[in-house]
């Protein structure tokens, strides 16, 4: 669209900015562009709640066309709960809309007095007062936020209580999908920034639509016939087999073990079947990998949600010890309707257990709480205090690494986050790469950052989870390759079905009418994986963070495929550190690497800061 919009809360005012063409050429769009704003303008003396902090929310160039799987939007902001750099990314309407609107992003800066809601119309942009929906849930903000500007076609990005009260694991929702790691939630919060309403009518430019047509049918036949697009029945909860069976890296017991004993109820063809009522997706998604779900009867009857995916039935089942998946569809529908990352929760709860297990906590600490491994009904009864910060669950709602500090007694040990993040749910111990992939992350211990590593790790029929000798060259590649993707944007899901780069290329061109070519694309994959990098040891990210914790290196698992393994770091980070062009030592990028992308300005900062340490 070839614009931005800046929004200052403080100020009330609106600025339409250029998006510079060299800007766009460098870094694409998506989580290249937002990770550009970002260094530029968050610099490492920004405190993530303060009101220098900014919400930089952006699209990319496929965004808002017919293309499947490019939906979606990016927040990037400094983060609450880790304090350092995060990008979080949410499917749905919202990002298309804010393409109709005529918008490539919104930059939002500053703090309102009190509660207030944006509306981004075509010809209509207002702050308006938000204290008529400030402590509704998300479901019930969306709706009457609605109603409020007379336009049900909007779309509304907002917080729960959880971010209203500045709660780190605190994300933003819109409709049933959540920009849900790192707390961006907790940032809307601390400018009293309700939500964000979003609506346009026009069209996204396409360079050239001859090319555009024949791109968008080649992606869509190569959808419907690629067998491996695993999304397509069960949603990502169809891994859930793989990762326990083939594998046995199915963290269970807050990571004790990699084989859940009790996981037939959490099988997806046991419940999908009996609780779905209707497929789901994004605008013009073939996969509808959603599912809207319901329970009737039971103690858990009413719950209503879409989902959950494999990350939640992993958060709230097996590193909890839980097998009730009536139970783990009610938390996923309360951590929506609250708005509370799933994962941060579900992994800080396990935490609180093992804690409990070892009598480090007892009933007196937990308001009576009992914390025993599966007690589902100690789960939900936490979630809902958590997003209000009451009790022992002020404490929980702090996430694993806060908590694990402020227990002490040696709880390090069973704290199972990498730079203050909960960690996904895939044991590095089974699948190696991930490891990396989650020891080096910019924002902590998340899957995103290697997904299409777990693809060729764990789905690959004759691949080797276990092996690590080249392992490090296959994370560096498939990292830049799934970054190349959230620049587009494209869902991890499509993956399969894109032919490595051929399908994005060719749509990115068309689109764009930019000069691409795979080794282009490659090219800023690997810029933005560099910046995204520059930025955190810009606040004093370095090889000593990069660290999984300390039972995923020293105690192997005791049963399953991996049986007896652990994570080897040492040889797996020298390797991959080797192959980005970064200090072995110090895992900060080498001057040489960075001016060779274009970043000599970074190059020369980070120069400036390594003299000055």
């Amino acid at each position: 669209m070839g614009k931005l919009l800046r929004i200052n809360l403080t100020k009330g005012t609106f600025k339409e900015e250029k998006l510079r063409e060299n800007f766009a050429e460098k870094f694409l769009g998506g989580r290249g562009i937002g990770a550009k704003i970002m260094y530029d303008e968050i610099g490492p003396d920004v405190q993530p709640l303060s009101s220098d902090n900014k919400l930089i929310i952006v699209t990319g160039p496929l965004t808002g066309t017919r293309i499947p799987g490019s939906a979606r939007h990016i927040i990037h902001t400094r983060s609450p709960l880790t304090g350092v750099y995060l990008n979080t990314i949410a499917g749905g309407h919202f990002g298309q809309q804010i393409k109709h609107a005529g918008y490539d992003g919104l930059i939002i800066e500053g703090k309102a007095d009190s509660p207030v809601y944006i509306q981004i119309f075509e010809d209509a942009k207002e702050i308006k007062d938000a204290k008529f929906v400030w402590g509704m849930p998300t479901d019930r903000t969306q709706e009457f936020i609605k109603e409020a500007i007379g336009e049900t076609k909007a779309s509304v990005a907002c917080i729960g209580p959880a971010g209203e009260n500045l709660v780190p694991m605190a994300c933003v929702i819109n409709e049933r999908r959540a920009a849900g790691r790192g707390g961006a939630g907790a940032v809307f919060g601390s400018k009293n920034l309700k939500a964000i309403a979003v609506y346009g009518g026009e069209d996204v430019p396409i360079t050239d639509e001859d090319a555009f047509d024949d791109a968008l049918k080649e992606t869509l036949n190569s959808i419907r016939t690629t067998p491996s697009l695993i999304a397509r029945g069960y949603g990502s909860a169809a891994v859930t087999h793989i990762i326990q069976d083939r594998i046995g890296g199915f963290p269970t017991r807050n990571w004790q073990t990699g084989v859940f004993d009790a996981i037939d109820g959490i099988y997806p063809e046991t419940w999908i079947p009996k609780y779905r009522v209707k497929k789901h997706g994004c605008p013009f998604c073939p996969i509808a990998c959603g599912h809207i779900v319901v329970i009737c009867e039971g103690p858990y009857a009413g719950a209503v949600t879409e989902g959950p995916e494999y990350e939640t039935l992993y958060s709230f089942g097996s590193v909890c010890g839980n097998s009730c998946i009536e139970s783990i569809i009610a938390a996923d529908e309360i951590c929506d309707k609250l708005g509370i990352d799933t994962i941060e929760a579900g992994v800080t709860i396990a935490f609180a257990m093992e804690c409990y297990q070892r009598g480090i906590l007892t009933k007196t600490e937990t308001d009576g709480i009992d914390l025993r491994w599966g007690n589902h009904e100690a789960i939900i009864a936490l979630l809902r205090k958590i997003a209000y910060k009451q009790g022992f669950a002020a404490l929980l709602s702090e996430g694993v690494r806060r908590m694990c500090e402020k227990l002490g007694k040696g709880t390090e040990r069973y704290a199972m986050h990498v730079k203050g993040l909960a960690m996904g749910g895939y044991d590095p111990r089974a699948v190696k790469g991930m490891g990396i992939g989650m020891a080096h992350a910019p924002r902590g211990g998340c899957h995103h950052n290697s997904t299409y590593t777990m693809y060729e790790e764990a789905m690959t029929p004759d691949a080797d989870p276990l092996e690590i000798e080249n392992k490090p060259l296959l994370v560096k590649d498939l990292t830049e390759k799934r970054m190349i993707l959230d620049l587009a944007p494209l869902c991890m899901f499509l993956w399969p079905a894109l032919r490595g780069l051929q399908l994005p290329l060719k749509l990115l061109t068309a689109v764009t009418g930019m000069h691409l070519s795979t080794n282009k694309l490659c090219e800023i994959g690997e810029r933005v994986h560099n910046l995204e990098r520059a930025y955190n040891v810009r606040l004093g990210i370095t090889r000593k963070d990069d660290v999984l914790p300390e039972r995923l290196l020293k105690e192997p698992l005791p049963e399953g495929p991996a049986k007896g393994h652990v994570w080897e770091m040492d040889i797996l980070l020298d390797r991959f550190y080797e192959l980005c062009g970064w200090d072995k030592a110090t895992g900060i990028p080498t001057r040489e690497k960075l001016e060779s992308l274009g970043l000599k300005d970074v190059a020369e900062e980070l120069e400036q800061l390594k003299l000055q340490r």
